[in-house]
């Protein structure tokens, strides 16, 4: 018998011990997406017709190219986030659970690291 309380003895967790932490960054990514999603829509208006001296100019500008980056780090990670709990919540065959979520996982590293080195490649005059 124990003298905790349930409340103490969940301790503000899920039942995997790391559902609040996935929630919460979630959340921020989601945040984080909101000034970020506005200068995609304004880089996009910008370049919209712009030939590739023109776009390779734009992110000359080193916070142009950090903003992208970080909008495709940012977007790509609250995708995986979204795309892993739908996963787990829907399918029910533990092993398709599993590729699936590691597919998704590498699917997200994979174009997140692509968009880094294009938007570097663009940056530094390639």
């Amino acid at each position: 018998m124990s003298l905790r309380t349930p409340l103490s003895r969940v301790g503000a967790l899920g039942a995997a011990r790391k559902g609040t932490g996935h929630f919460w960054w979630q959340r921020m990514t989601g945040i984080a997406m909101l000034p970020l999603t506005v200068f995609l829509v304004r880089t996009g208006i910008v370049l919209a017709g712009a030939d590739a001296a023109t776009i390779a100019t734009y992110f000359a500008s080193p916070v142009n190219a950090l903003l992208m980056i970080a909008s495709a780090v940012i977007v790509l990670w609250h995708l995986q986030q979204g795309l892993q709990v739908v996963v787990e919540d829907y399918i029910q065959n533990f092993g398709i659970k599993i590729v699936t979520t590691i597919l998704i996982l590498f699917f997200c590293i994979g174009m997140a690291g692509l968009l880094t080195a294009y938007t570097i490649k663009l940056s530094i005059g390639g």
